[in-house]
């Protein structure tokens, strides 16, 4: 090949002989491509050759080939000569093949790698929850970093569980027994831990239990150090102080029903239970409610837990986050034919069969539906009717109407449709014939346009 190329480029050399010869230049060409494919195809031979010798060499040392040099240098050579001109079509398709298959080789060893790592990691992680556990004397899932450590363990475990399923795993569990042996180890750990929560969700009843029968004794005292302005919910069992004003001694009071949101909007109504008899008012009448607004102008400071870590337990509970199929806040975008999500804060159930859970409320899960909407003068005095669905308390489900601004305090999660297309078309419509009808109620009455022309 290097003599035929010599002679092409040579033309004022050999040029006068290969006149001499009919058509001697396309010959010389052809020739040349000839010998090019054959080269090419003993380089294409050569390639895959080594690509499986270093491979199999690899997992028989119990290495990865991709940490191999021999095998990285054989991709090398197979990447260059995929890239030649005049190789033949069904050669570089396997040389493509063998790429795409180097490609997904090392990335599934490097996630088994990950998941090796990820293993240790998560243990080690693990114990030092735990240790402090033991120390602060506190559930494992109360300490502040564990929400991570879930997050991070449930992620390790579904993708543990998907690479143990891969069909080639075989191949690693020949070149490193021990660490497949280390990740199925650490997938069993992932899913015992998974259950923690459930396991010490009985002691954590008992230490809120416990809590809020220390927080309701009359004759307690308590530190009042959190002033309370109605940014985060009170809790139905949360002590709370309110300041002395002019001619109007300090109380104290027990909340027993945080209202919808735990007074965090000004129309919200709480039930409090007043420690000793409040001044000037009826002994007997110990209950009484109280909006959120009259309550943050009231100088509120809410007693401390003996443990912080507790009471956000507690919060997390009486205010839940709500379930996936509820993932939109109900706001102003309501529309008939809307399901709702609420919880209700209510007495303790009567048959719990403890002592320290007795005192801790109940929450029931409430499902709701916009089944109609009247409109008003204006927006804020539309009325809606809501009819629930379904209670976890399994009580009779009861139809309810509130004021169209109230909609977002007492039930604040909306849910999927089947059709958001669909639902953005029925909302218009509704819309529509709502401002229609607040224009007729917005039109004079016959007697003020005799009166007023």
């Amino acid at each position: 090949m290097r003599t035929g190329r010599r002679i092409l480029r040579k033309e004022d050399i050999y040029g006068p002989h290969l006149d001499r010869i009919p058509k001697s230049r396309e010959a010389l060409d052809a020739g040349l491509e000839r010998l090019n494919g054959h080269r090419l195809l003993d380089r294409f031979v050569s390639v895959t050759g080594r690509i499986g010798e270093t491979r199999q060499g690899a997992f028989a040392r119990g290495i990865a080939p991709v940490d191999d040099a021999g095998y990285g240098g054989a991709i090398a050579r197979a990447e260059r000569l995929a890239q030649q001109n005049g190789l033949e079509e069904a050669a570089r398709r396997r040389l493509r093949a063998e790429l795409e298959a180097h490609a997904a080789l090392a990335a599934d060893w490097l996630e088994i790698e990950r998941l090796f790592r990820e293993a240790e990691e998560l243990d080690a992680h693990y114990r030092e929850i735990e240790q402090r556990a033991v120390r602060e004397d506190v559930p494992r899932s109360l300490l502040p970093e564990w929400a991570a450590w879930r997050e991070r363990n449930l992620r390790f475990e579904k993708d543990a569980r998907w690479a143990l399923g891969d069909d080639r795993l075989q191949e690693y569990r020949r070149a490193r027994p021990e660490t497949l042996d280390r990740i199925e180890d650490g997938l069993r750990l992932a899913r015992e831990r998974e259950a923690i929560p459930d396991l010490e969700a009985g002691r954590i009843s008992e230490m809120v239990g416990a809590e809020l029968a220390r927080l309701g004794d009359p004759g307690a005292r308590h530190a009042f150090t959190e002033p309370w302005w109605g940014r985060e919910p009170l809790l139905a069992g949360d002590r709370i102080g309110l300041r002395s004003s002019e001619g109007v001694p300090e109380r104290e009071a027990v909340v027993r029903r945080p209202g919808w949101t735990g007074g965090c909007v000004p129309g919200d109504e709480l039930e409090l239970e007043w420690i000793g008899a409040p001044p000037g008012r009826d002994p007997g009448k110990r209950v009484e409610r109280m909006s959120a607004l009259d309550l943050a102008g009231s100088g509120v400071h809410r007693a401390e837990w003996r443990d912080g870590r507790v009471r956000e337990a507690e919060r997390a509970r009486q205010f839940p986050a709500p379930p996936a199929g509820f993932p939109f806040p109900s706001g102003k975008n309501i529309a008939i034919g809307d399901r709702l999500w609420r919880t209700e804060v209510t007495e303790p159930d009567p048959a719990a069969p403890e002592r320290p859970r007795a005192t801790r409320p109940a929450v029931v899960r409430i499902e709701m539906e916009v089944i109609s909407r009247t409109a008003g003068k204006t927006e804020s005095e539309d009325r809606c009717n809501l009819r629930e669905r379904w209670r976890s308390d399994g009580e009779p489900c009861r139809e309810i109407e509130l004021a169209f601004d109230d909609i977002a305090a007492f039930a604040g999660w909306r849910a999927f449709w089947g059709d958001d297309d669909e639902r953005w078309s029925e909302a218009n419509a509704q819309k529509i014939e709502l401002e229609r009808r607040r224009a007729i109620l917005l039109q004079p009455s016959l007697h003020q346009a005799i009166r007023h022309p």
